[in-house]
């Protein structure tokens, strides 16, 4: 795959965030998309190495061992939204800031008024 190919998948799995996160680490959709996102990661290029560590350290799910483990842990849909908003953080570290409206306007005003 093209760089730009991949970027555009990396950007396709943060729109895709919103739609897991009120899942768990247990559910498939969200195994799917962990493991194609971790995929994309890989065939970047090597500068992205460290973003791709990053994410692939990532639980989702409290590590730590509780007395009287449950089958469903409190801590662990804590942990599964606080590596989502990591996760959510990396990718958007690695795809390109998209000028908006706004910032383009301010830059030409910002020339205008240098002339």
């Amino acid at each position: 795959m093209e760089k730009k190919e991949l970027l555009k998948s990396l950007e396709n799995k943060l729109k895709e965030i919103d739609n897991i996160r009120n899942l768990n680490s247990k559910d498939l959709r969200f195994k799917s998309w962990h493991v194609s996102t971790f995929s994309v990661l890989k065939h970047l290029s090597a500068s992205y190495a460290k973003e791709a560590n990053l994410f692939k350290k990532l639980n989702f799910t409290d590590t730590k061992y509780h007395r009287g483990n449950s089958a469903f842990n409190p801590s662990d849909a804590r942990k599964y939204k606080e590596d989502l908003d990591d996760a959510e953080k990396i990718l958007r570290s690695i795809l390109p800031v998209k000028k908006t409206a706004s910032s383009k306007k301010k830059s030409t005003s910002k020339n205008s008024t240098k002339k």
